[in-house]
């Protein structure tokens, strides 16, 4: 006779916060138009290898889940709240074609910055976002938010960025933060060093892939857009 198990709501929950909680997860496109993804028969890193190209815009995009997004046991299951990924191209003559969708576990990704080493002199009260940043190390895509109130600036990942190690230097460039409003020409540069990154022992594993029904091509500045939904299922009792 078959004995149903049941699991409690709060190991489901458990499990679901150990998984993905504090977890960064970095989505890409993909373009391999007839090739297919089999969990467990598909080798991830001949698969990755398709990745588009980063140019006319594009680059990976990054989001993380933090406890408030978890949610409580209902319908069967502990779920996440929607996450979603936004791949723009840039308006140039280059167009981006893909075929499918991807998130694999990230590493590398900008979870704190220090204190800025060099700030400007003086700034323009108010909240700036996005700002672009460069660096000394070989990390890319990191923008960062910047508050301004009575001539302090405090800065803060907005677009986690990967491939960054603790120690790196970032730079927001006078013409950024001119451009943003947010400081004056002759002001100067901003400096900092990353703080604290992300680390996942499954950095670059796939952890979900959408495929297309036929080959996308994103161009005259259009942009793509995936939500992502997660649930663990389990009865509890």
């Amino acid at each position: 006779m078959a004995i149903s198990a049941k699991i409690s709501a709060d190991e489901i929950s458990a499990q679901v916060s150990q998984r993905f909680v504090n977890k960064y997860i970095e989505g890409m496109l993909v373009n391999a138009a007839g090739v297919s993804y089999s969990p467990g028969t598909t080798v991830d890193s001949t698969f990755l290898s398709f990745e588009v190209a980063e140019a006319a815009g594009y680059e990976r995009q990054v989001f993380v889940y933090q406890g408030q997004d978890q949610t409580a046991y209902t319908d069967d299951g502990v779920g996440l709240a929607t996450k979603g990924t936004i791949f723009a191209h840039d308006g140039s003559a280059t167009a981006i074609d893909f075929s499918h969708a991807v998130l694999v576990w990230g590493t590398g990704n900008v979870a704190a910055l220090d204190a800025a080493t060099t700030d400007p002199t003086t700034g323009v009260d108010g909240v700036y976002t996005d700002l672009p940043t460069t660096t000394d190390g070989s990390g890319t895509g990191l923008t960062v938010d910047l508050t301004v109130a009575n001539n302090v600036f405090v800065f803060s990942p907005s677009r986690f960025g990967r491939n960054y190690e603790i120690g790196d230097s970032v730079t927001i460039l006078e013409a950024t933060m001119e451009q943003a409003g947010a400081i004056s020409a002759g002001d100067g540069l901003a400096t900092m060093l990353v703080g604290a990154v992300s680390s996942n022992t499954e950095a670059g594993q796939i952890i979900a892939v959408a495929p297309t029904d036929n080959t996308v091509t994103l161009d005259n500045g259009n942009e793509a857009a995936f939500y992502w939904d997660f649930k663990l299922f389990g009865f509890a009792d």
